[in-house]
């Protein structure tokens, strides 16, 4: 025989049915609720590059004088010559920057007056005086150069490009914390002498 039940007391028992099943299963693993969340720390200091001013001291034009002594005469004269910025009259907010330590002037790279280090490894400090230590690391086997920066027990790195040799600048471009770090690279391509100034930011946090 069967027993009907009043509608009302029917939807009762049916939510008492769904509250109890949902309260037994997160009984399940009691401890679940009380797993931190892990969060990667942030690093406490980083590396950027900020941009690139690229100059060319061409030789191009000898491949049009025949005349011999007329050809080293004009490579004498380019030898003299400062690179020029490539490509020529572009605005570059990171050139005029560069102007006011006095070796870029206009569209002219004076390399004369830039002023290279080439220690491989050395401490740096802020205006608080908080020092951290920056490394040029070279792979002799595949020519790969990086920088390497750290402080804290904490580092960080960025890929270089591939150097003939190592001459920096250290230059308060970014008046903000440490010194940036100013790259020439010297490259040769097809009768042009390239040179390219690089610039690399280094961020600390507390």
């Amino acid at each position: 025989m069967k027993v009907c039940l009043p509608l009302g007391i029917f939807a009762l028992s049916v939510i008492i049915a769904i509250s109890c099943s949902q309260k037994q299963k997160k009984g399940k693993n009691p401890q679940s609720a009380n797993i931190p969340i892990v969060q990667k720390a942030d690093k406490k200091i980083t590396l950027r590059l900020v941009g690139e001013v690229e100059f060319d001291r061409s030789y191009s034009d000898a491949q049009f004088i025949d005349n011999e002594k007329e050809r080293d005469k004009y490579y004498k004269k380019q030898d003299k010559s400062n690179p020029l910025l490539i490509p020529a009259g572009i605005k570059d907010s990171l050139k005029d920057k560069l102007e006011k330590f006095g070796f870029v002037r206009g569209e002219e790279l004076l390399l004369n007056r830039f002023k290279y280090k080439t220690k491989k490894e050395f401490p740096v400090r802020d205006d608080s005086g908080k020092s951290i230590n920056i490394r040029f690391k070279h792979n002799e086997k595949n020519g790969e150069w990086k920088l390497f920066v750290s402080v804290d027990q904490d580092s960080s790195e960025i890929k270089l490009p591939s150097l003939q040799e190592l001459k920096y600048a250290l230059l308060d471009i970014i008046p903000d914390g440490y010194k940036e770090i100013v790259l020439l690279d010297e490259h040769y391509i097809s009768n042009n002498e390239l040179y390219d100034l690089i610039v690399y930011e280094i961020k600390t946090r507390k």
